[in-house]
């Protein structure tokens, strides 16, 4: 981290290393003395209160873009504003330079040219303008706001009009995120930098669609990933007037020691597709990220904190351990646990996610299994009983007891602790299979174990 800069505002009244950065901007002085009981500590002043920090060069605190918007979508009306502004200087006078979103959008091919839009964006001038209005009186979430402008610009069935409604949505959307690429360098304490959270957000991250998919970064699927989420993103705005509000990011991580963690390759690559879900179309693109990954040509592997509907096959597809081949880092995974919960038996590890999922013990395991009074003299009576009570709810005891003529008798549906008398009353030996199964999911495993007894 560095060394850490001290703050400009007042110190508060506990901890040391002088008035570090972040300190009083994110936790502040003690408020509660008594211990919360929700927490079982004091609260303090600042915790769990206001937007990131972030400090300019000057060292005063300042906000993203976003944090205000996020707060309020008042926000929105300078950006809309400045776009309205860019367009009608165009229009007067289209010998001024494009610049600002305008000049983004136009950079990242939102249809024909500029120029052969004019006619269309002189009619979009008024939709903005009726936007505004609504902005200034109407207020509401940035998604709500986001959402009625963007059906405003990309509704039209006219494809030119429609084209160039659509570069101005990128335009909007790029100024309205921009603040969200810039690069930040700076030096506090570690909580201040990493605790990223705006408390102030009653609009924007309240109402998120969320995914992360991993990928090898020599994975040719990383980039064919990557180029249909844009392809996706371009088909819905120009055919269906739909569009995301968010973003697709990519971060480069180093490998996990963790046996199912998502960065499971020497240099892994994680792809974060966002949106805000108040807006039509960032739930349909987040929705198409999640069935694209796991898509068993791309191969996606999904963060386990996200969107994350993967069901058990599609888990044991990435990380082994399928009923046909009980190995890879799901099954030592699964080992690990197997210990922890006495095989199952103790559910404190369990949720629905887990269970769909099939982060679970799927191996019944026999525990204890013998003869406690063999047949002896002319009495011919065997008693079995057995004890394997550690495993999941749902493992299922079942006997085949088999004479030295062969014949089988089958006794099923058994608890998972009990004892059982048989007449051993053939010369020979009989044998003695006591099986467990466990159906997780529709994948079912099985356990047995064999007694050779001698019969009377």
């Amino acid at each position: 981290m560095g060394q850490v800069t001290q703050s400009l505002m007042p110190p508060v009244t506990w901890g040391g290393m002088g008035n570090p950065a972040g300190r009083p901007e994110r936790v502040g002085n003690i408020a509660l003395l008594d211990p919360d009981p929700i927490l079982n500590a004091p609260r303090f002043s600042m915790a769990g209160t206001g937007v990131p920090w972030s400090p300019d060069d000057s060292g005063i605190t300042s906000f993203s873009l976003l944090d205000p918007a996020c707060a309020d979508a008042d926000f929105l009306d300078g950006v809309v504003s400045g776009i309205y502004t860019e367009i009608e200087n165009f229009l007067s006078n289209n010998a001024v330079a494009i610049g600002g979103g305008l000049a983004g959008a136009i950079a990242a091919g939102a249809g024909p040219g500029i120029a052969t839009l004019a006619p269309w964006l002189l009619a979009l001038l008024a939709i903005l303008a009726l936007s505004l209005n609504w902005l200034r009186n109407q207020g509401g979430t940035m998604g709500q706001a986001l959402n009625n402008l963007r059906d405003d610009l990309l509704g039209s069935n006219d494809p030119m009009q429609r084209a160039a409604g659509i570069l101005v949505w990128r335009a909007i959307a790029a100024e309205a995120f921009k603040s969200q690429q810039s690069p930040h360098d700076y030096n506090a304490i570690s909580y201040a930098i990493m605790d990223g959270h705006n408390y102030d957000d009653i609009s924007c991250t309240v109402n998120v669609r969320s995914v992360e998919v991993f990928f090898d970064a020599a994975d040719p699927n990383l980039i064919a990933f990557v180029d249909r989420l844009l392809q996706f993103e371009s088909d819905q705005e120009f055919q269906s007037g739909k569009s995301v509000v968010g973003y697709v990011s990519l971060r480069f991580c180093q490998p996990s020691q963790a046996l199912i963690a998502p960065e499971a390759f020497p240099r892994t690559v994680a792809v974060e597709c966002s949106g805000l879900a108040d807006e039509a179309g960032s739930t349909e693109f987040v929705d198409f990220a999640v069935a694209l990954a796991q898509d068993p040509n791309i191969k996606g592997v999904l963060h386990w904190g996200q969107q994350n509907d993967s069901t058990q096959r599609q888990i044991e597809f990435r990380f082994g351990d399928t009923p046909t081949s009980p190995v890879g880092a799901l099954h030592d995974w699964r080992a690990v646990l197997s210990r922890l919960t006495d095989n199952g038996r103790l559910d404190g590890f369990s949720s629905d996610f887990t269970r769909r999922a099939g982060l679970e013990v799927v191996q019944p395991l026999i525990g204890e299994f013998g003869v406690t009074s063999p047949p002896l003299g002319g009495n011919p009576d065997c008693t079995l009983a057995w004890d394997c009570r550690n495993n999941p709810t749902g493992t299922v005891a079942s006997l085949e007891i088999v004479s030295p003529s062969v014949s089988i008798v089958s006794v099923p549906a058994l608890p998972s602790q009990g004892t059982h008398i048989f007449a051993a009353n053939q010369l020979g030996t009989w044998i003695a299979l006591l099986r467990l199964s466990l159906d997780a999911n529709g994948e079912t495993r099985h356990a047995s174990q064999a007694l050779q007894i001698a019969g009377v």
